[in-house]
C-alpha cells in the first residue's frame, strides 16, 4: 500500500499548478480583492429626470431625481455612486403594483441610503433605512423588503427623509423635465 504523507504533498508542483492555487488564494483573501466601490465602471444607462413634490408636515420638499422604468435601469439603480446630494436621488417606477416581499438590495452602492416605498395613490406607506453592502458578492447583501404592496419607491441619502420630516402618509407628485411623457408608470405628475 502506497502512502501519501507529507513528503508527497511537498514535492514541487508545476508552475502553473502553483500559480492558479495562489491566483485562487487571492481572489478569496479579504486583502487581495478589490472592495465593490471599486469594482468595473458604471455602466452608461441615460435615465429620465425630474422631480419629486412632497407636501410634508413641515414644508413643501423637493427632491431632484432620476427616474427607473425599464428593467435594465431598475437593475442598475444607484450602483456605482460615491456620493449622492442630500436633495437628490432615484424613484423607481413599476407599471403594476409590486408585491409586499419585493426586495431592493445595496450590491455595489457604497452610498447608505433610505427607501420609501408608495401605493397607487403615492403616498408613503413605509420607510427603510438601507446599509452599504461590503461584499464582493451580490448572494451575501441583505435584501430589504417592502412590508407592503407598492407601485413606486423612492431612494435618497439615508436620513434625509426624516430630515425633512417625510414619512409614512406623505404624498408625492412627479414632475418630468421631459414634458410628463412616461413608460408604463404608475407614478402621479402634475401637468405644467
Amino acid at each position: 500500500m502506497r502512502s501519501t504523507g507529507l513528503t508527497e504533498a511537498l514535492r514541487p508542483m508545476p508552475q502553473t499548478t502553483l500559480a492558479l492555487l495562489v491566483a485562487g488564494c487571492c481572489i478569496f483573501a479579504a486583502g487581495c480583492r478589490p472592495g465593490p466601490a471599486a469594482s468595473a465602471p458604471r455602466p452608461t444607462i441615460a435615465f429620465a429626470t425630474g422631480e419629486v413634490h412632497f407636501a410634508a408636515r413641515a414644508d413643501t420638499v423637493v427632491i431632484r431625481v432620476e427616474i427607473a422604468e425599464t428593467a435594465e435601469q431598475h437593475r442598475l439603480g444607484l450602483s456605482g455612486r460615491d456620493r449622492l446630494a442630500e436633495d437628490a436621488g432615484m424613484i423607481f417606477l413599476f407599471p403594476e403594483e409590486q408585491p409586499p416581499d419585493r426586495a431592493f438590495w445595496m450590491y455595489r452602492t457604497p452610498v447608505p441610503l433610505s427607501i420609501a416605498f408608495l401605493d397607487a395613490d403615492h403616498v408613503i406607506r413605509s420607510v427603510r433605512d438601507m446599509d452599504p453592502c461590503g461584499s464582493w458578492f451580490s448572494l451575501f447583501c441583505p435584501r430589504f423588503s417592502a412590508g407592503v404592496p407598492f407601485h413606486s419607491a423612492l431612494e435618497v441619502p439615508q436620513g434625509a427623509l426624516a430630515r425633512y420630516r417625510i414619512g409614512v402618509g406623505d404624498k408625492a407628485i412627479l414632475r418630468r423635465d421631459d414634458g410628463g411623457q412616461r413608460r408604463n408608470s404608475s407614478m402621479a405628475r402634475e401637468r405644467p
